[in-house]
């Protein structure tokens, strides 16, 4: 990812990084509360014996985070 972007949000530079989780990280179109993923997007999956590092763009003006599923 470029360092040269910038945020659509407030038109900031945004910083090159990587979002880490131990836990999948899923995507619906709900806003209601769910016990399951079993009906949502996968975006990160789960990691086994380390932790998963999958690259990321955040501003550090208004804290979006953009990053691209793997």
């Amino acid at each position: 990812m470029n360092d040269s972007k910038s945020c659509p949000e407030c038109n900031q530079p945004l910083k090159n990084g990587y979002i880490v989780s131990s836990r999948r990280i899923s995507w619906s179109e709900s806003g209601e509360s769910v016990w399951t993923d079993v009906k949502s997007e996968v975006l990160i999956k789960d990691a086994w014996f380390k932790l998963k590092k999958t690259p990321a763009l955040k501003c550090e003006t208004c804290h979006l985070v953009m990053f691209k599923p793997q």
